[in-house]
């Protein structure tokens, strides 16, 4: 009889921690880290209200492993805006920048008008060499009617299934060079984008993400209409900055701003500024049916304190456009070599062609 009480209360003791323990169990948190409007700034660069280099990605990176010893597995973004607009050397700033993030390992990157520019080219090439996706929701190839990159994006962080989708406004919010390549492209409004696929990731994911680069307003208003999305991240509104001499410039925004939506469901709207001065840092813990229970957000300034990695830098350079100067001297000799192989290559006869195309096919090198 005393056994069969004891056993009672300890049935009766589990039975009040188990919804408890229960709960703990079904606790999940997430951890994303996020640019945007990057517009080339890739190495340190003296802003126009610090009087201290801020930036680059040699530095992001060294934060980016800081966080993930401290935290485990993070998700990394861009929210749009990477490549340069004016700039000496823009295709090989953009290639320099998709080089860094990808050895950086961003999870994936929403696509802007200015990344367009390079889409038939640059993106398409680069693409089969980087491991993370480029996100295009609303932008189709006018063509084939396909995607540019991926509709969205779905990766498994933790004990955590992630949507992520990319939007860009119907137009560019500046007059950029060589309009014509718009015409390649079709924009649909982001709002009929987002309430077709939306649905359709949530049946994938258990959060889900909004990469956008329509600016902290816009990006809030599609929030409160667009049902099904958990967070968003977008650039900041307003004018961007050009140089550090430009009069006018403002600090980067606030970081993040709780938009609530008609259903009760409050969806933090993240915002990040221009020329990577910053990287974004948010900690979300997730409620057992996958929604904000809390979350804990800031921008770390990439100054002095966070030393470059020295393995992004030699990507990136120190010196942008002296990088961007050694390199196209260095494709141009290479270049120069190889038309005059191929102008010695036609004086040969045909049997000695023949011998040195072998010669170079079996690795002896037969001359340069």
């Amino acid at each position: 009889m005393k056994k069969f009480s004891v056993l009672i209360c300890l049935c009766f003791a589990l039975c009040l921690t188990m919804p408890f323990s229960a709960v703990a169990a079904e606790s999940k948190t997430l951890t994303v880290l996020y640019s945007g409007n990057v517009l080339g700034y890739i190495v340190p660069t003296r802003h126009c209200y610090s009087p201290e280099q801020l930036g680059g990605l040699a530095r992001v990176s060294t934060l980016v492993e800081q966080v993930r010893k401290e935290t485990g597995e993070v998700l990394l973004l861009d929210a749009g805006g990477l490549f340069p607009i004016y700039a000496v050397g823009p295709a090989l700033i953009a290639e320099f920048s998709l080089k860094a993030m990808n050895q950086i390992g961003y999870n994936a990157m929403n696509l802007g008008w200015n990344e367009l520019r390079y889409a038939s080219s640059l993106l398409d090439d680069m693409g089969k060499n980087i491991a993370f996706p480029f996100i295009t929701s609303n932008a189709v190839q006018k063509d084939s009617n396909l995607p540019v990159g991926k509709k969205y994006h779905v990766r498994q962080i933790g004990n955590i299934k992630v949507g992520i989708l990319g939007i860009m406004p119907l137009e560019p919010a500046e007059a950029l060079p060589n309009p014509q390549f718009m015409e390649r492209f079709t924009v649909t409004p982001p709002e009929d984008a987002l309430k077709t696929l939306v649905p359709e990731v949530r049946k994938e994911a258990d959060f889900v993400i909004l990469l956008s680069h329509c600016g902290f307003k816009a990006t809030s208003d599609l929030v409160s209409q667009v049902k099904g999305i958990d967070l968003a991240i977008t650039g900041a509104d307003g004018e961007r900055e050009v140089n550090e001499t430009e009069p006018g410039c403002q600090p980067d925004p606030e970081s993040a701003s709780v938009q609530t939506k008609a259903d009760g469901k409050t969806v933090p709207v993240m915002q990040i500024g221009y020329g990577l001065k910053s990287l974004g840092l948010l900690k979300l813990t997730l409620d057992d049916k996958g929604q904000i229970a809390q979350h804990e957000s800031r921008l770390i300034k990439l100054d002095m304190s966070i030393p470059s990695d020295p393995q992004i830098a030699e990507i990136t350079g120190t010196d942008l456009y002296k990088k961007v100067a050694d390199v196209r001297k260095e494709r141009d000799e290479e270049d120069q070599r190889k038309r005059q192989e191929a102008q010695e290559m036609l004086k040969l006869s045909p049997e000695e062609y023949l011998k040195k195309m072998n010669e170079k096919q079996a690795g002896t090198g037969g001359g340069k």
